[in-house]
């Protein structure tokens, strides 16, 4: 149960992007978690949107081994994979999810990005500058818990 209460935790602060947190929470406990796939994704992703493009794709790497074809670490990998400008493997992945879901936006938006893109170099520029976490998974909404009493008051 313990172990349990620290993904709840992670998937929490995940939300609420505060990504440090997050890795420092998980990383001391990859040896705990050896077959979880929630934990490889929650780290891979905060790694992801820290700029730490290395840890994530190892971690979402193995995400991948434990539960093949999910969407968001599809779309994890292949941001990494577009950063590093391996652009076969990064159309693969956005390509897979589209067999999948034919509705995703993100996955779109990759090919859209790619096909439009004469100079593979802008991709390094564009995850430099923060423009390339448009194609990173979504974190989910975090609802703050000060709405709840402001909206019972004014109703």
């Amino acid at each position: 149960m313990p172990r349990q209460r620290t993904l709840v935790k992670a998937s929490k602060l995940l939300r609420a992007k505060r990504f440090a947190e997050v890795i420092s929470l998980l990383e001391p406990q990859v040896f705990l978690y050896r077959d979880n796939f929630s934990f490889y994704y929650l780290l891979g992703i905060a790694c992801l949107y820290v700029g730490d493009f290395g840890g994530a794709f190892s971690y979402l790497q193995r995400a991948e081994q434990l539960n093949h074809g999910h969407a968001g670490t599809l779309l994890g990998l292949a941001a990494v994979h577009l950063r590093r400008r391996e652009m076969p493997q990064a159309l693969s992945h956005w390509l897979k999810i589209l067999d999948e879901d034919t509705r995703n936006k993100t996955a779109k938006r990759g090919l859209e990005l790619v096909r439009k893109t004469d100079d593979p170099s802008e991709f390094v520029a564009m995850a430099e500058s923060g423009r390339l976490k448009r194609f990173y998974p979504r974190l989910g909404f975090r609802f703050p818990f000060w709405i709840v009493p402001i909206v019972l008051v004014a109703a």
